[in-house]
């Protein structure tokens, strides 16, 4: 996605035990989708919620907390399901300024505000539980 960030899941960034369960369900579609609304979730939740960040926010230079404004911000607002298949689901947003509060920047200085459920090309925790707890119902 140019000037925007996104992130591809597939059954390989997964747990085995719930990779085991995801090959029960055929066509996968439908549960990829119901896994990317899941992951837009948990993103657009780590907006407020510290806990579900990958990694603490650090403050700005004049030491107060940093933010990114959540509802009414147009980043919140972009992060969405961009592709879902059998293979998998992507999620990302569109807005150029997505990709360098998620890692950082280099010729910019700034330090990574990740909201994306990912870090160091893994899944967070929130993430591998949000995707269990959606395969589980699912399979109900």
């Amino acid at each position: 996605m140019p000037n925007g960030f996104s992130i591809r899941l597939t059954r390989d960034d997964i747990t085995p035990d719930v990779r085991k369960r995801l090959r029960k369900v055929k066509p996968a579609t439908s549960l990829n989708r119901a896994i990317g609304v899941g992951l837009v979730g948990l993103t657009k939740e780590a907006f407020n919620n510290a806990s579900l960040r990958p990694a603490p926010w650090v403050n700005k230079k004049d030491g107060s907390p940093a933010t990114l404004k959540s509802r009414e911000a147009s980043m919140w607002r972009s992060i969405r399901i961009l592709q879902v298949s059998g293979a998998g689901v992507d999620i990302g947003s569109d807005r150029p300024y997505a990709s360098i509060h998620q890692l950082g920047g280099r010729s910019r200085p700034m330090p990574a505000r990740p909201f994306f459920p990912v870090l160091n090309g893994k899944l967070t925790a929130p993430a591998l539980r949000r995707i269990s707890d959606i395969t589980e119902a699912f399979l109900k």
